[in-house]
């Protein structure tokens, strides 16, 4: 493969985490004609990468106290050493391709929810600080109106913006 091509061919595994037979549907279309055994190499390879990745990611995580963050890691950690132990399962012939096309499946539907999963949160964060801004400068509206416009912001003033922010 071309180096573009390798790069396309990189970007389409992590963002559509394919199949075997998809990833080769993939590079049969671009003209290659790379034998099935090689591309399901190169992506147990990439596997591995992604899995000292994702190790990585979980030690940065837990350093920062950000367990979002380190459960993201390690729910990728885990896809990668189920993959690896089904790339060692059909090795030794405990499993057969099938069970690894499967397996792959599972992944990317999982894959999928937990992209759905990441978008309901961010939204939800976006909610509650849309909301929050939206009580605070309630809040400062109705101090304003009680006091006339002031100059400066009192103690008092703070806890009841934090009052009405927080609850």
């Amino acid at each position: 493969m071309t180096t573009e091509d390798r790069t396309a061919f990189d970007a389409f595994l992590i963002a559509r985490r394919p199949t075997v037979d998809e990833a080769t549907e993939w590079s049969q279309a671009k003209g290659y004609t790379i034998p099935r055994s090689c591309i399901y190499g190169y992506m147990a390879a990439q596997s591995m990468r992604a899995c000292a990745e994702a190790s990585a990611a979980m030690v940065v995580a837990a350093n920062e106290n950000n367990p979002e963050a380190l459960g993201t890691a390690a729910r990728l950690l885990v896809k990668q050493r189920v993959f690896e132990g089904l790339q060692a399962g059909v090795e030794n012939k405990e499993f057969s391709l099938g069970d690894v096309k499967d397996a792959a499946a599972a992944l990317k539907s999982a894959a999928q929810s937990e992209a759905v999963e990441a978008a309901i949160r961010a939204n939800e964060r976006k909610l509650a600080k849309e909301e929050a801004a939206e009580a605070a400068e309630k809040a400062l509206r109705e101090l304003q109106a009680k006091s006339g416009q002031r100059k400066t912001i009192t103690d008092e003033d703070i806890a009841e913006v934090r009052k009405a922010v927080f609850g």
